[in-house]
């Protein structure tokens, strides 16, 4: 604004650069928001989920993303029973698309990322044994360094060299995924070995299993 003459082609390069800094800053302050309402563990509206539901759906989402990467995006479940989670939809589908969206931005061309739902019964709970579902998101990126893998859901922490590539997030993806998950009852751990790829395992209560409504077929 200060220069006395500027060409349509500067002016258009420098609003391209305000555009994009400015959805950086909108999603780091609503990343921020949420964090924060989980930290003071905001009521929120429970409803039956079902996690074939969501797990499609982000398949779905994240294809384009994962054809731009030339990274191979598997799902494997089974349609029936449909697994339910009692929770907030918006969140655990956020929890699942983190997890996702950062396996496949940092594997490397012509790998894979493979994304798996099972369940079971657990008998650690405090409370006796309860059934439990695992989705676990498997890479064949370059892996994560045993120094760095207790401190990777801290808040803007980020891999030394980012494991790979330069994802341009916030750094708070899989923190917001691991406070999610508590917030649910459930929990993140992550086991990685350089140049052996990662596999991140989401663990939740399950509510119960019925007929499920969804439109997705055994992948």
């Amino acid at each position: 604004m200060r220069l006395p003459e500027i060409s349509d082609a500067d002016a258009r390069e420098m609003l391209q650069v305000t555009t994009r800094q400015n959805q950086r800053l909108t999603i780091l302050v609503s990343d921020l928001l949420l964090l924060s309402r989980l930290d003071i563990q905001s009521p929120a509206k429970r409803v039956p989920c079902c996690l074939q539901d969501i797990l499609s759906d982000i398949e779905e989402e994240l294809a384009a993303m994962a054809i731009a990467y030339d990274v191979h995006l598997m799902l494997n479940q089974s349609t029936e029973p449909a697994i339910i989670v009692m929770g907030n939809e918006e969140h655990l589908y956020r929890l699942m698309l983190n997890v996702v969206s950062n396996a496949v931005q940092h594997t490397a061309a012509g790998g894979k990322v493979l994304i798996q739902l099972q369940h079971g019964i657990r008998s650690t709970f405090p409370e006796g044994e309860k059934r439990q579902v695992c989705i676990t998101i498997e890479d064949t990126g370059i892996g994560i360094a045993l120094a760095d893998q207790p401190r990777i859901f801290d808040r803007f922490y980020r891999v030394e060299h980012d494991r790979s590539r330069q994802s341009g997030g916030s750094g708070l993806g899989l923190s917001i995924a691991l406070a999610i998950a508590q917030s649910h009852g459930g929990d993140i751990q992550v086991r990685s070995q350089i140049g052996q790829g990662s596999v991140f395992t989401i663990t939740l209560p399950i509510t119960s299993q019925v007929g499920c409504t969804s439109k997705q077929s055994l992948k």
